[in-house]
């Protein structure tokens, strides 16, 4: 397909679009980071090959996690061929899942983005470490804060018990707003 092809464009730009909401898919079906972004970049090699194929104005995500779903069988049956697989009726119900998650992802994330900045500055400084972009061990946070690694363990669940307060809090305000 021709990079200058508009199709191909549009898909491009609608898995970019989605991209965080797919990463989140396959980590739910693969919870290996760095196994969830290899199969990431298959999903997107395929979307691309495939691009003709989509029909504007359909479900493009719908489209691209069927394609991640096989593409996490495939990986799966590369890297344990001899393991236990999920029944196709099981992978069926954790797509679902997915799928019906997906009503309330936006609500969620915007409520725990402003509840992140509702923390303690030394809280979300260790919440940060540990789970933004450079996903640091315990050990490696404990560090940078100059704190041992039992501390980092406490400050963690505090803040995600706060997290979660927070985010309950907000969501239940938001879905009592709009009823």
């Amino acid at each position: 397909m021709d990079s200058n092809d508009p199709q191909l464009r549009e898909v491009q730009r609608l898995f970019l679009q989605h991209s965080d909401r797919l990463r989140g898919f396959i980590l739910g079906l693969l919870p290996d980071r760095v196994a969830a972004d290899d199969v990431l970049q298959e999903v997107f090699l395929t979307v691309t090959a495939k691009a003709a194929e989509f029909q504007s104005g359909t479900n493009f995500l719908a489209w691209e996690r069927a394609i991640a779903r096989l593409k996490v069988l495939e990986y799966r049956q590369r890297r344990f061929p001899a393991a236990c697989q999920l029944a196709d009726e099981a992978w069926g119900l954790l797509a679902q899942s997915a799928h019906e998650m997906d009503d309330t992802w936006d609500d969620r994330r915007e409520a725990l983005q402003k509840c992140l900045g509702e923390l303690a500055p030394r809280a979300r400084e260790v919440v940060q470490l540990r789970y933004s972009v450079e996903r640091l061990d315990l050990e490696e946070v404990a560090r940078r804060m100059s704190w041992t690694v039992g501390s980092v363990k406490v400050a963690l669940s505090r803040a995600k018990d706060v997290l979660w307060d927070c985010v309950q809090r907000r969501l239940a305000d938001t879905k009592g707003s709009s009823q």
